[in-house]
């Protein structure tokens, strides 16, 4: 988040954290209700399409093929981001829209990474129709990704909770639950200030707001990705490469 966060602050000054604070509380709750219905009701659809890329590259071994995923779901994110971005070169009009454009995109992107968080769970055999512990496996990879979890050792530490990742699959269901309550709304919150830094760089006119778009989806979904795959690592056994 470095540069975005860079960018904003030599363009808006003083007023930046006020857009931050403003941005991230309307983020939070777009967040958390995006990653909800993506979870409930996208779960079988995006096992599908994950069994679709699977078929699609049957000479790549797991590790091979997870890594071929994020990249292709990062560079479609990207993609999407300097689409979304275009209209911060327009100044006035052009930047009224881009806010719209701009919370849009946080949902688009939202929806992409816990997309790829649950393709990843679905190539390593979990069960997508399992909306509580997928939810699980998402707040911890996206709380992992955001610094909000931590790893210690083999373990994970989330606002005091301390998980074992070797364990989430054999965990009951009501225990998943309270540990969703209790880490959820953190690491949504989090999640929901960093993306409204990369909103507000967006909004940077004269094109600098289409590089930022682009630039920081891409990195978003790649980081994700990256850290899903090191989280499953924590409980699975190694895989070829």
């Amino acid at each position: 988040m470095g540069l975005t966060r860079t960018i904003v602050k030599r363009v808006g000054g003083k007023t930046v954290d006020r857009v931050l604070d403003d941005a991230a509380t309307r983020l939070a709750g777009i967040t958390a209700t995006a990653i909800d219905a993506t979870i409930r009701t996208r779960g079988t659809a995006i096992a599908v399409d994950a069994d679709v890329f699977r078929l699609a590259h049957g000479e790549l071994e797991p590790a091979a093929l997870e890594r071929q995923l994020v990249r292709e779901r990062a560079r479609r994110g990207g993609a999407a981001g300097l689409a979304s971005g275009l209209p911060s070169i327009v100044p006035g009009a052009g930047t009224a829209v881009e806010v719209a454009a701009a919370f849009a995109d946080a949902v688009a992107v939202t929806y992409a990474e816990v997309s790829l968080v649950l393709a990843l769970c679905h190539l390593r055999g979990r069960d997508t129709s399992n909306v509580e512990a997928r939810r699980l496996d998402v707040l911890l990879v996206l709380g992992l990704q955001a610094e909000v979890v931590k790893r210690v050792g083999n373990m994970l530490e989330a606002d005091g909770v301390t998980i074992d990742p070797r364990a989430t699959a054999s965990l009951a269901p009501e225990v998943v639950g309270r540990i969703n309550r209790d880490i959820g709304e953190r690491i949504v919150a989090k999640v929901a200030r960093r993306r409204a830094a990369v909103l507000a760089g967006r909004l940077v006119p004269l094109g600098v707001g289409v590089a930022v778009a682009g630039w920081e989806d891409f990195r978003l979904l790649a980081s994700v990705g990256k850290t899903a795959v090191s989280y499953l690592d924590m409980s699975e056994p190694a895989r070829p490469t």
